[in-house]
Order: C-alpha cells, then sequence, then structure tokens
C-alpha cells in the first residue's frame, strides 16, 4: 500500500534510533531519548546480553528506563535499541503541507486538479484548465457559482447559478457568455427568458401587391425594415425566413385586401417551406357586402437550419384584381424549441 505525505528517496535507508549508556554498578534508572510506551518497544542489552521483556528485568514509563537491579560498571555497556514499529493510534493521516502535488497522482485515475484559492475556483485541467468551476461572492447576500469550458474570455459559455437578495431569493440560473451577455435565464420566481432566442416581426411595404383573378400563387413582399429579426433570419430583399437552426418554429400572417370585385369566390392565404409547394393554406370566401377582406394563416413548422418560409396568396373567380393593400400586412414568426 503506498503512503501519503514526504517519501522515501529510492536506495534511501531507515535509520533506527539508538541509546547507549555507562553502568555504574548502582544507577537502576536511565533518561531515554524517546518516549516509548511498553517495553516492547525497545531491546535491551546489558553486557551483550540482551534482557527480556517480560522477566521484568527492566521497565519503561515516558523517556524513563529503570532496571530491577543496577547494570555492573563498564563504558557504553548498556544498549537500548528503538523498534521501528509504531501502532498508528488514530485513523487520520495528514501528511506533510505541501508534500502533496499533481505529480503523486496517477494520471490515469483523475485528471490533475488545479485549485486557485485566492478567486474561489477549482479547475480540472492545467494552467489553462478546459473546464472550471468556482464561486464568487458580492455585496449582500448574494452569491454565484460558475462554470465554464475555456479560460474564460471571449464568447464561450458559461452557465451560472446564483442566489440571494437582487435575485428574487430562490435564485437565478443564467446560460451567458463570458461578456455577460444571457442567453437563456430563469429566474428565482420561475421566469424563462431566452434573449437570443430566433424570432423576427416584419409590417407593410412600400407599394400594394395585385392578385390577379385565377392567378397562381403570389409571393408577397413585406417591409424593408422588420421590426425586429432576431438572429438574422429575415430577408426582405426576397421575403424570406430562413431558419438559423433546426426546430420548431410558429408563424402567423395577416394581409387586408381591397378586393372592388363582385364576382370573385375565394381568397387563399398560404405558407410556403422551400418554393415546393403549398405546406399549409387558409382559403376564405367572398365576404357578404364590402370592399375589404383580411387574409390571415397560422402554421407551426418543423425546420431543418436553412430551410426558409414565405407567404402565397391568390384568388379564385371574379373579373378583376385583388389589391393586397402595402400597409397593411404582416408577418411574424419565431422557434418554439
Amino acid at each position: 500500500m503506498g503512503m501519503l505525505g514526504n517519501q522515501l528517496a529510492a536506495g534511501q535507508a531507515l535509520t533506527v534510533a539508538n541509546d547507549s549508556f555507562n553502568g555504574d554498578g548502582s544507577t537502576v534508572a536511565f533518561t531515554l531519548s524517546q518516549t516509548v510506551s511498553s517495553v516492547n518497544d525497545i531491546e535491551v542489552l546489558v553486557d551483550n546480553v540482551q534482557q527480556s521483556p517480560y522477566d521484568s528485568s527492566y521497565s519503561v514509563s515516558g523517556t524513563t528506563l529503570t532496571f530491577s537491579g543496577a547494570p555492573s560498571a563498564g563504558t557504553n555497556n548498556v544498549y537500548v535499541i528503538y523498534n521501528a514499529s509504531r501502532h498508528i493510534t488514530t485513523q487520520q493521516v495528514i501528511p506533510d503541507d505541501g508534500s502533496v502535488t499533481h505529480s503523486k497522482f496517477h494520471t490515469t485515475a483523475l485528471n490533475p486538479i488545479t485549485l486557485d484559492p485566492s478567486n474561489n475556483r477549482v479547475g480540472i485541467g492545467t494552467a489553462s484548465p478546459s473546464y472550471t468551476l468556482h464561486s464568487s461572492t458580492s455585496t449582500g447576500s448574494d452569491f454565484a457559482g460558475f462554470f465554464h469550458n475555456g479560460a474564460g474570455s471571449g464568447n464561450g459559455t458559461a452557465l451560472v447559478a446564483k442566489g440571494g437578495a437582487n435575485n428574487s431569493g430562490a435564485g437565478t440560473f443564467i446560460v451567458q457568455d463570458y461578456g455577460g451577455n444571457e442567453d437563456f435565464k430563469v429566474d428565482g420566481l420561475g421566469r424563462v427568458t431566452k434573449p437570443n432566442q430566433p424570432a423576427f416581426s416584419v409590417l407593410g411595404h412600400s407599394s400594394d401587391t395585385n392578385l390577379a383573378t385565377n392567378s397562381s400563387n403570389i409571393t408577397i413582399p413585406f417591409g424593408d425594415t422588420p421590426s425586429f429579426n432576431i438572429g438574422g433570419g429575415w430577408n426582405s430583399a426576397n421575403s424570406r425566413f430562413t431558419a438559423p437552426v433546426a426546430g420548431r418554429y410558429f408563424f402567423y400572417t395577416e394581409c387586408m385586401l381591397k378586393t372592388n370585385i363582385d364576382n370573385w369566390n375565394y381568397l387563399i392565404t398560404s405558407f410556403n417551406v422551400n418554393g415546393g409547394g403549398t405546406n399549409i393554406e387558409n382559403m376564405m370566401s367572398k365576404p357578404n357586402g364590402g370592399s375589404f377582406a383580411t387574409g390571415t394563416c397560422t402554421a407551426i413548422f418543423n425546420l431543418a437550419a436553412g430551410d426558409y418560409v414565405t407567404v402565397w396568396m391568390r384568388q379564385s373567380g371574379g373579373s378583376g384584381n385583388a389589391i393586397v393593400r402595402n400597409g397593411y400586412r404582416q408577418f411574424t414568426g419565431y422557434l418554439l424549441g
């Protein structure tokens, strides 16, 4: 079994302590250099004759060796050898300070652990740990723990768990980059925010769009400046939303039309994925009276990254054009998950 603490160097011998005394024929007590607890802890020789620890020829108490009879006079004729064996009376083995280093751990047993007490940080790796777990404290009762996958700079992801007076008490969980920008957060009240979730909303257009009678589907254009375009999926140049990541997306569109046609039959509003045909459509019959109508459509699609969605419209029947009003149209969508 290996040992903790300072270890003997290869080839180094273990020195056994010993004492010697001069007998004078009258002295029975001698002071040992080591404390012993039992007669079995030492071997005693007088005039080169080993004394038995079992016949009461000598006794020990701390550092005092006492003979039952005074050894004869002589120079160094009383010789004491300390036994190297010792019983450990505690279950704790405490190495010397600074004696256990990375090199003492087997590399296949665990990766080197980097401890940085000045920053409350424990790392797994070398000087630039691949993964780091650390905690930090701030004023008041706030506290935070971090786990990140790099040296702690740039846009790598960090997981943060917070709690305390400034975080709704029950604690907050955050996924953020090293710049402190939040990607995902669940606060202490259970509210979830995802500020980088792909989403867009675009309103209006610069001009009306004509729908000819019994025409094929027409791609409806929308405004050049979207209200918001998180993730960059919306492109006003071709009126397409392109999924930046794979997932399930929700879409809604609404367009107001000026018909001025007495004998049209149906108005069809639809979503199309990748231009390959109608995927989801909503058919509206001619309203009773009035010259305006609203075409709407709602859909949820499973999209791969790079799939795109457009809004199509067409009319059936009638003797003239239906007009999609320029300022009264919207297209919106977002990633559900």
